[in-house]
């Protein structure tokens, strides 16, 4: 779960923290209707009050990734720009990482690694993973 400033896209109950106009912080929950054109652009279901931020509730996975320090030039900086960052799936890592690391799709053969927290765990634990010859970084993987 994580706290977030900008409006959610979809109609729903969310946590939320106001502030109130003598500058009392207050949580509570509230309905968003989102605006049809904008969606983030929506209102909220309470008066008196400014919006502050809600709470993303949305399930996620840690999963590692692990790219190879050849052949490519800007492993590092790629594991740095993905950390932490919120994917839909694995696929969508995977292409992100294909735009990011300029992978041309017939030479898959250097890909980044990805995987499973516990089962990285496992495998630098057993010394089975060379971590010499890799950058490290970790995403977040919705859980659908």
């Amino acid at each position: 779960m994580k706290w977030k400033i900008i409006n959610p896209t979809k109609k729903g109950k969310y946590l939320v923290e106001t502030k109130t106009t003598m500058g009392t912080i207050r949580r509570l929950e509230a309905t968003y209707t989102p605006d049809e054109k904008e969606p983030t652009k929506g209102s909220w279901g309470f008066t008196n009050q400014t919006f502050v931020r809600w709470l993303d509730e949305t399930q996620t996975q840690t999963v590692m990734v692990a790219i190879p320090v050849d052949p490519y030039h800007n492993s590092r900086k790629v594991c740095e720009l993905i950390q932490n960052e919120i994917y839909d799936s694995t696929l969508a890592l995977r292409e992100r990482l294909i735009e990011e690391l300029e992978i041309e799709v017939d030479n898959e053969s250097e890909l980044p690694l990805i995987y499973d927290l516990n089962y990285f765990m496992d495998e630098c634990n057993d010394q089975e993973f060379n971590l010499e010859n890799y950058f490290i970084s970790y995403v977040q993987i919705v859980i659908k």
